[in-house]
């Protein structure tokens, strides 16, 4: 007989029963074609450059929370009284997998600080760090290894903290959240997810599927985009520019021509 440990699940419990009551999240789903794009990452790569989709599409939503300050906001409940906190600084968490010591797979938050400040490079290196570096040497893991661990009452004073103090908040989990599932093959585009930010991001699969342009049809990338908003925070007028700025920069690699040394 295995006894199952649930200190994975009682994370993701925790998460999602708050999200559920203290939130309103509203999701919707995207197709961008990311064809010129991931012809620019790999021109760019070719000269030398070290970036990557995953490193485009964290620094696109960065500058997405710049453009639109409303979505880096977040709704705190202190008794039976809401704040309304808007963040002057954009810190972004991105959800790795790794394998922790037990051989289990594992999820885990990488804080980026600061994230719009970064570029393509400093966030592509942090990311294959996270990827690639022993446990012992990466803070974010060993928090969320040493949360696993603590008995459910504790976790629910934390999820009490999280939801009331907004400095408290902003070091555990950012201003945003970003979840890419980063690969090539079939994935859905109709979803449904819980996020605890104003606003979080769920990159899918790459797919290659017929388009209809200049009056022929060519075998495109499309890449699913999940976007979840907190809809006591952002209206849906504000959802949708948002979504329509982001598939510009998603699908035009202008943010590479940006950073172009």
């Amino acid at each position: 007989m295995k006894e199952t440990r649930f200190g994975e699940r009682e994370i993701i419990y925790s998460l999602v029963r708050r999200s559920q009551r203290f939130h309103a999240p509203v999701s919707t789903g995207w197709e961008y074609d990311v064809t010129d794009t991931l012809e620019a990452l790999r021109s760019a790569r070719r000269g030398g450059r070290r970036v990557g989709l995953t490193a485009y599409l964290i620094l696109a939503t960065a500058r997405l929370l710049e453009e639109y300050p409303g979505l880096n906001r977040h709704l705190f409940h202190s008794g039976f009284r809401k704040r309304l906190v808007q963040f002057n600084s954009i810190h972004c968490t991105v959800i790795v997998q790794r394998r922790n010591d037990q051989g289990e797979k594992a999820l885990y938050p990488l804080l980026l600080r600061h994230v719009n400040n970064l570029t393509m490079e400093q966030i592509q290196r942090t990311l294959r760090h996270a990827r690639t570096a022993p446990l012992s040497d990466l803070p974010d893991f060993q928090r969320v290894d040493r949360l696993r661990s603590l008995p459910p009452w504790i976790l629910r004073l934390v999820s009490w903290r999280t939801r009331s103090s907004p400095s408290f908040y902003s070091n555990l989990y950012g201003t945003y959240g970003i979840s890419p599932v980063a690969g090539v093959g079939k994935g859905p585009i109709s979803f449904h997810a819980y996020a605890n930010t104003a606003v979080a991001f769920f990159p899918g699969f790459v797919e290659r599927k017929p388009v209809a342009r200049h009056g022929k049809v060519e075998i495109r990338r499309l890449l699913g985009v999940g976007m979840i908003c907190d809809h006591f925070i952002v209206d849906g007028q504000e959802m949708l520019s948002a979504a329509r700025t982001l598939q510009r920069w998603v699908e035009s690699g202008e943010l590479l021509q940006e950073e172009n040394p």
